[in-house]
């Protein structure tokens, strides 16, 4: 994501650490360069060597919290080809956004967190390869062709539809003003089936009608793939350093 060279990837990391846990704490207004030099042991300078702007330094924390969710959302498939089903990746994808504090703060709009930093260059690269409709539509299509999703409605209005719904539980699990509900993962998984199962997949059923085990390996392998290369995309707009 940062062009400069890194002289040092332990101090690299040491300031992404330090920029992480600032942000948790008081959000990205209440962040300085010299604070963060200063909790990094370094000098204001040298973090300029590592990154150019605050802001770019502050879109890689947010970059490598999507990368760990896509992480998670592979590591799932790849132990379960069934996971791969609409119901249960839309309810990976909700509860990974909602563990990981700046994919969260993206998805709705955390000002606080991150303030205008979607208008970012880097953000906004970010979220046209990761962010909830690219995801949304991608995997809908996945979806489609596999027999896992109905095809009888225009892609563009149920990717639209689907990524409504998905707004609407993060909207109401996020806010204020709703009960919380005792056991959410059924509600939700029994509503994206309502809206995305084909019209004759047996309501319940562990295998839709029309996709056997072999569609549903064919699936996981898809979305493996498509998940994989986002991932590695990502990986390419970071720097090489592990925290």
């Amino acid at each position: 994501m940062a062009e400069p060279t890194r002289h040092d990837p332990a101090k690299a990391a040491r300031i992404l650490k330090v920029t992480r846990d600032s942000l948790l704490r008081r959000g990205v207004r209440g962040l300085s360069v010299a604070d963060i030099a200063r909790a990094a042991q370094i000098g204001k300078g040298t973090l300029y060597l590592y990154w150019r702007t605050k802001e770019e330094l502050v879109a890689e924390v947010v970059a490598r919290d999507f990368l760990d969710a896509t992480g998670e959302y592979l590591a799932g498939i790849e132990a379960d080809a069934d996971a791969a089903r609409p119901h249960r990746l839309c309810w990976a994808l909700f509860r990974s956004t909602l563990e990981h504090p700046f994919v969260r703060a993206v998805q709705v709009a955390d000002v606080h967190t991150i303030g205008l930093l979607t208008e970012h260059e880097e953000t906004r690269r970010l979220l046209d390869l990761l962010g909830p409709g690219v995801l949304s539509r991608d995997l809908l299509e996945l979806w489609r062709e596999h027999g896992m999703a109905r095809r009888d409605w225009a892609l563009d209005h149920q990717a639209y539809a689907l990524r409504a719904l998905l707004a609407g539980f993060f909207t109401l699990v996020t806010g204020t003003s709703t009960e919380p509900i005792a056991d959410l993962k059924p509600v939700f998984e029994a509503t994206v089936r309502a809206l995305l199962d084909p019209p004759d997949a047996p309501s319940g059923a562990v295998s839709y009608s029309g996709s056997d085990s072999g569609s549903t390996e064919a699936a996981a392998v898809a979305a493996l793939r498509l998940l994989g290369e986002q991932r590695d995309t990502l990986r390419a707009m970071l720097a090489p350093v592990e925290i």
